[in-house]
């Protein structure tokens, strides 16, 4: 019997963090030395504040798949589906890299795994592979 596939990811990251000093460092030096217009700065500051909430909140997001049960949370949301409901999940590859799984019940119906939950590319299709669930790859989907 395979152990379960699991992943798990946090929202706060060094990288997040130093992307942000580095945007309010040309954020003051726009302000301080170009004197650039309070509108233009707070609707820059505007655009990074989804950052400062991950950093804040650090929402964890996780991926667990085993011979049960498929399930995925994000923050407060999660999903928890019988694995005797799924025929197969599908993974679109974007032309930006992105990754965008969903899961194709037999029913017919389709749900959209949340993307800060999925896996890298890579450990997702061997964690399917082992875990033997069927999956489809598509490559360069545009939607």
């Amino acid at each position: 019997m395979e152990p379960a596939f699991a992943f798990r990811r946090e929202g706060r990251s060094s990288g997040t963090a130093f992307l942000l000093a580095a945007i309010y460092a040309v954020l003051a030096w726009l302000w301080y030395a170009l004197a650039i217009s309070p509108v233009v700065l707070g609707i820059l500051v505007l655009v990074t504040l989804p950052a400062i909430y991950d950093l804040a909140a650090n929402p964890q997001s996780s991926f667990l798949l085993d011979h049960e049960t498929l399930h995925w949370r994000h923050g407060r949301r999660e999903v928890s589906l019988p694995r005797g409901e799924i025929r197969q999940m599908h993974i679109n590859l974007r032309l930006d890299r992105s990754v965008k799984l969903i899961v194709e019940l037999e029913s017919g119906r389709k749900i959209r795994v949340m993307q800060p939950a999925i896996p890298p590319l890579d450990l997702l299709e061997n964690g399917l592979a082992a875990q033997g669930m069927p999956f489809q790859k598509h490559p360069f989907s545009l939607l």
